[in-house]
């Protein structure tokens, strides 16, 4: 459904990919005070078909990122001065800013797999924690870190003491 935010497919789509978004996030439709939900659909859906059947404007198609697009469409003026396609370049604005993929989630769960492995089956949540906030501040690979005497003698001396109490 999310194509539908894509200018180049604007004729390919429908107003049933508007719709989806609507439903699911109903916040998303621009709704006047004295508007109901139904008519103020019926604006929206009128909003579509004047962007399918029209030719968008050249600086508004251009541009290369989408919702820089959609920005440049929404100051697009209609008759009475007011913006043109004022609902509609809010409501593709806001498909745009869903993430449309799990990458992210997927890196983190790739990083947890690689920290908690069988070798290390025992560790704690919260040294999970630790390692992986390390990790994601580190700014170069760990093998051209430079630690100071004292930092070393305090990581031996911490581990020393860890696997003490654990015989």
């Amino acid at each position: 459904h999310a194509e539908v935010a894509d200018m180049s497919k604007k004729t390919e789509k429908t107003f049933s990919s508007v719709k989806y978004f609507i439903d699911l996030y109903p916040s998303m439709l621009l709704k006047e005070n004295y508007e109901s939900y139904f008519d103020a659909v019926d604006t929206l859906e009128s909003e579509f078909l004047s962007y399918q059947l029209e030719k968008c404007p050249e600086s508004t198609i251009n541009n290369e990122r989408a919702d820089k697009q959609w920005a440049e469409l929404s100051k697009e003026k209609g008759t009475p001065g007011k913006p043109k396609y004022a609902r509609l370049s809010r409501v593709m604005l806001g498909i745009l800013t869903f993430p449309h993929s799990n990458a992210a989630c997927e890196r983190l769960f790739s990083l947890v797999r690689k920290n908690k492995t069988e070798f290390r089956g025992s560790m704690n949540a919260s040294t999970l924690q630790a390692i992986l906030i390390a990790k994601s501040q580190m700014i170069q690979p760990c093998y051209r870190q430079v630690f100071d005497e004292k930092f070393l003698k305090s990581a031996k001396s911490a581990t020393t003491v860890a696997l003490n109490k654990n015989n």
